[in-house]
């Protein structure tokens, strides 16, 4: 008796086989490139994570709050430098939140370290997406370079999910310098891994940044969808349907 994921997946593969090899087809890609949030992990898990983290440090240390609005401000900071198109990123991010809120660039960049990568990078590896190891080991037996790009450092962070990548990239290099959905920081990596953008594939989860972040630098892009109804011609829900999809095209 064939079982309904059997069939799920059957179908999958039947409306979408063509599409994802006209993507990702062994013979043309020499490169995959992964964003990191939302990407190689559950975001919105570690979001919610993060919420009761926040409650019970309120709770017990009130005070916790002023770090709290710091981690906002500087959210909110870097959408706007996005949108103003400002440079010098890495310094800036910091020194317009510090004096908004009348202390030190040091003390900025302390609050962010804990609440943005030491913090969260404690539980990150228990909500890492199930097949990412399996589809970057396969990638690798494929000769196929593998990087990260993101707008956030990764290295602590893919240190934490236990993956590995021949090049890591953040927007806040020196040599990028630029927010997606700027191409700079993907022609950074393509540049780096000696693979033509054409040969690199930029895996993602959010159209509007990633996807105009491939696009705009002539990369071809997928999207890691989050539910497995509905997926659009281009997008995945679990990294086993693509490790699957490579095992058939060796």
């Amino acid at each position: 008796m064939v079982t309904s994921s059997k069939l799920h997946l059957a179908s999958f593969f039947e409306s979408r086989m063509n599409s994802l090899e006209e993507i990702f087809s062994l013979r043309k890609v020499g490169a995959v490139i992964f964003d990191v949030d939302g990407t190689l992990y559950d975001h919105k898990k570690i979001k919610r994570k993060m919420m009761v983290q926040i409650a019970k440090s309120l709770f017990l240390v009130p005070s916790t709050m002023s770090e709290i609005k710091v981690v906002n401000s500087f959210r909110k900071n870097r959408e706007k430098m996005v949108a103003k198109g400002i440079h010098d990123i890495e310094r800036k991010q910091y020194e317009i939140v510090a004096k908004t809120a009348k202390i030190s660039e040091a003390r900025v960049r302390e609050i962010i370290q804990k609440w943005m990568y030491e913090i969260p990078s404690k539980h990150l590896f228990q909500y890492r997406y199930s097949g990412i190891q399996e589809f970057i080991d396969l990638l690798g037996k494929q000769n196929i370079l593998t990087a990260v790009f993101s707008d956030f450092l990764t290295e602590e962070k893919l240190r934490a999910l236990k993956l590995a990548v021949d090049v890591r990239v953040c927007s806040t290099d020196p040599d990028v310098d630029r927010f997606k959905p700027d191409p700079a920081g993907l022609l950074a990596v393509g540049e780096k891994l000696g693979v033509p953008v054409e040969n690199c594939v930029y895996i993602g989860d959010q159209e509007e940044k990633d996807g105009q972040c491939a696009s705009q630098a002539g990369m071809r892009y997928l999207q890691k969808s989050t539910e497995n109804t509905s997926l659009e011609k281009f997008q995945f829900f679990s990294f086993h349907q693509l490790v699957d999809c490579v095992k058939t095209w060796q």
